[in-house]
């Protein structure tokens, strides 16, 4: 637990680092990230809460957000990124197709840095559950907003 911390805490740094070094070299960069920050200023987002009322359901309270964008942003907007469509193809988003190949091979050497030998029988079901399990995480978070502990859960069970 500690490594995973620790590993995460120096990610986070070196993206952080990447991110400024980049923003240094690329005089254009910080204009269009300036440009990018000020789309987002058009979201409104109202907050409220709800009690109930109704004495046949007690304690029945909870919060609630709705938010609106302008539609000019939101046209160019996928799974929360700004891709406009005349950037290169570097910059777009990955086919859905590319995940039946990209998944399978992450898996497999994912298992292959866990020192898992490539002719053992293990191996193609580890690659299967994990396909399974990232599967399973992909079509609940379609559907489950904002609850990655219950699309986490659907997961794990797939596994179990």
């Amino acid at each position: 637990m500690i490594y995973a911390i620790i590993y995460a805490l120096f990610l986070g740094f070196g993206l952080t680092i990447g991110s400024d070094l980049y923003l240094l070299f690329d005089n254009g960069a910080r204009d269009r990230l300036y440009a990018a920050t000020a789309s987002l200023e058009h979201l409104v987002v109202l907050h409220g809460s709800f009690l109930s009322d109704n004495s046949t359901v007690p304690d029945f309270e909870g919060t609630f957000a709705f938010s609106n964008e302008t539609m000019a942003f939101q046209h160019y907007t996928d799974l929360g990124c700004h891709r406009r469509p005349d950037w290169p193809w570097y910059q777009q988003q990955f086919p859905m197709w590319t995940l039946f190949i990209l998944v399978p091979a992450f898996s497999l050497f994912s298992s292959s840095w866990s020192l898992q030998p490539l002719r053992s029988r293990q191996l193609p079901v580890m690659v299967f559950i994990s396909c399974a399990a990232f599967a399973a995480n992909t079509a609940a978070n379609r559907y489950i907003f904002n609850r990655s502990d219950i699309v986490s859960a659907i997961g794990a069970f797939v596994i179990g």
